[in-house]
């Protein structure tokens, strides 16, 4: 075929990889070269001479869910932006970080890693075609410049505060907006990580967050946590609001979510080649729907009738569009909200590994299968 052999840059132990080769194997297709993100950047020049050499099609996974992995990336955007002032720390440090699972360090200079990283592998094209363009994964695990970006082309999303650097900047914010609820997230987050739902009102203030605040060795830690905390009026709300904040935070108005049932409800729609083919519609107990927060699949076709056709079609579409803002990527995941006032929908987030839909088919296809055939059509 076209453009083959196929190489996955990816975890290899993580379940990611294993389902695409599955898929590969129910399309009658050759496993996939696996590169692991840990050879990779132990081995920079070597690994990327390799691929430039062996060429065909590179398609990056998740680098998620691996310590080292995590370190190196760290390390890697050591020297990135010296002049900022989010919180750094220099390359060997990095790298001799401690196993500290779930902890919330350095996500900046992890996102600039990552961004390096990815503007080496983009380097390589011409050698090598991408499942999904390096440059425009990279864009999208940054919240801020994709929420202008989906502002610059019309799709519809939520209101932007602007840049807020702290506690006391976001009051400030939202009291000269009139706004008494926001999201603040950190700008390179995935998987609800440092999302803060705050409100303020009355003179009352409260944040949910999965974030979880520790004191150890006399030092305020955070940690992604499966079970959402709340904060009330004080030090340790300002403490997280801050803690987001230093690490670069993209902060929106909140929309109150469509509730079935009582309880709020979104959707994360898989776009694969410009259209939008599966979705999951989140159920949670709180304003995030997560599925690891305790958030449960509600009935999607059920949901459709209840919202009726002209807002279900209004996510399709705004779902599709915010995928057409990155057309060098076959696949993303968009995560899209109803509000209560009966609205079109809106977009929230975009995501580069937004694919991860277990037992999800469409046509009877799960979406990792949907993609390749999807491949083969426009290489054959």
């Amino acid at each position: 075929m076209k453009h083959w052999p196929l190489t996955i840059i990816g975890n290899p132990e993580n379940r990611r990889v294993t389902f695409f080769q599955d898929a590969l194997r129910r399309q009658g297709l050759a496993q996939a070269l696996v590169v692991p993100y840990r050879r990779l950047l132990r081995e920079r020049r070597a690994q990327l001479e390799a691929l430039g050499q062996r060429g065909g099609v590179v398609r990056l996974e998740s680098p998620g869910e691996d310590a080292e992995v995590e370190r190196r990336l760290i390390a890697l955007g050591a020297d990135e932006e010296p002049d900022q002032s989010h919180p750094r720390i220099g390359a060997q440090q990095a790298l001799a970080l401690p196993d500290d699972r779930g902890r919330v360090w350095y996500t900046r200079q992890w996102y600039l890693g990552w961004r390096r990283l990815m503007g080496e592998l983009g380097d390589l094209k011409g050698a090598v075609s991408y499942w999904n363009d390096p440059a425009q994964i990279a864009t999208m695990f940054d919240k801020r410049a994709c929420h202008r970006l989906f502002e610059a082309h019309g799709v519809p999303t939520t209101r932007s505060l602007g840049v807020v650097e702290d506690y006391g900047a976001l009051v400030a914010a939202m009291e000269a907006l009139g706004h008494q609820r926001v999201f603040v997230k950190l700008a390179h987050g995935s998987s609800a990580s440092g999302v803060v739902a705050y409100s303020r009102r009355d003179g009352q203030e409260m944040a949910l967050t999965s974030m979880e605040r520790v004191v150890a060795e006399g030092q305020v830690r955070f940690y992604n946590s499966l079970r959402l905390r709340r904060y009330g009026p004080g030090r340790a709300l300002e403490e997280v609001i801050d803690a987001v904040c230093a690490q670069g935070a993209q902060v929106e108005a909140w929309i109150p979510k469509l509730r079935q049932k009582g309880r709020p409800v979104d959707l994360r729609v898989v776009v694969i080649d410009g259209r939008a083919t599966h979705v999951v519609a989140r159920q949670g107990r709180s304003p995030m729907t997560n599925l690891h927060l305790g958030g449960g699949r509600a009935d999607v076709e059920a949901l459709e009738a209840y919202v009726g056709e002209d807002r279900w079609r209004s996510a399709l579409e705004a779902s599709q569009a915010a995928a057409a803002v990155f057309p060098d990527c076959l696949c993303a995941g968009v995560d899209v909200v109803f509000d209560t006032h009966g609205g079109p929908a809106a977009v929230i987030e975009i995501n580069a590994f937004g694919d991860l839909l277990p037992r999800i088919t469409h046509g009877g296809l799960d979406t990792y299968e949907a993609q390749v055939v999807a491949w083969k059509e426009r290489a054959c």
